[in-house]
């Protein structure tokens, strides 16, 4: 898996939180994927709670918070 394959993974998934709650295999995935790349544990864990909160709009904001925290380090990442 690519980083891009795994940031657009985790872009799907913050996109249907409001409709979906939980993760499935590729997701996992592309978590593992960026937690192998260094990306920040608390940021992932973040991610990963988020898609499993009872409440719609809290899932939805915390998931796009956090994937937006993703993005950002990330960017950071390449830029060296």
């Amino acid at each position: 898996m690519t980083t891009a394959e795994a940031l657009a993974i985790i872009d799907r998934a913050a996109d249907r939180t409001f409709e979906v709650r939980g993760a499935n295999d590729d997701i996992r995935a592309a978590v593992k994927h960026l937690a192998e790349l260094g990306i920040e544990r608390d940021t992932l864990t973040w991610f990963w709670r988020s898609l499993f909160g009872e409440n719609q709009i809290g899932r939805d904001q915390n998931a796009n918070a956090s994937r937006n925290r993703i993005k950002h380090l990330v960017g950071k990442m390449r830029k060296g």
